[in-house]
């Protein structure tokens, strides 16, 4: 008989991700064979940290993801239609806490409009996200970024949308939280949701 591997509580989560920091990053073939020393890209990472849970984003369909054989869905999105279909995101950051599965969609500028890309990030919250004097949301996570070593990093994720709705984002379903990827902001990861499998 097949068992399934338990799923992992945040702190043993946190302690895992710990054990990567220094990796290399790449995307495996295969992330069950993937090492600190071969290296992990961000959604192996997830799936590192909690195998029991995150295995099975393999069982999402190309059709449910949206996907093809010829261009498959990337793993991250999988992942985050996983925890959405058991119900497990939270849409508010300020709800989020120290082991929660964030996850990002890519948006890129081209004569100042902005294309959706679709879900393409998941990092790993370390401490409870803090606000800080400019009114932006502070994550401490472990973060795997292409061109890097896996690390721990602070992602400052600014509110995008009219100056006003800050002031209610509390109450706001809209608002839209992202983080540029350079000086120039012509690309910018945003804020989707994020939790904890149960």
């Amino acid at each position: 008989k097949c068992e399934r591997t338990p799923i992992k509580k945040p702190a043993e989560v946190l302690n895992i991700a710990e054990g990567y920091k220094g990796a290399p990053y790449v995307n495996p073939k295969d992330c069950s064979k993937a090492t600190k020393k071969t290296g992990l890209d961000c959604s192996c990472l997830a799936e590192k940290t909690n195998p029991g849970f995150f295995q099975l984003a393999n069982t999402i369909t190309e059709k449910e993801c949206g996907g093809s054989k010829e261009k498959p869905c990337n793993k991250s999105l999988k992942q985050y239609l996983l925890m959405e279909k058991k119900g497990f995101l939270k849409d508010n950051i300020k709800d989020l806490t120290p082991g929660d599965y964030i996850f990002y969609k890519k948006e890129s500028r081209k004569n100042d409009k902005w294309k959706d890309e679709g879900i393409n990030h998941v990092n790993i919250l370390t401490d409870l996200p803090k606000l800080d004097e400019k009114g932006r949301w502070i994550l401490d996570v472990y973060n795997a970024t292409p061109g890097k070593l896996l690390y721990a990093d602070d992602w400052y994720l600014t509110n995008v949308e009219k100056k006003q709705w800050w002031e209610f984002w509390k109450f706001w379903k809209r608002d839209k939280w992202c983080q540029c990827n350079s000086k120039a902001c012509t690309s910018r990861e945003c804020f989707v949701g994020g939790g904890f499998p149960k």
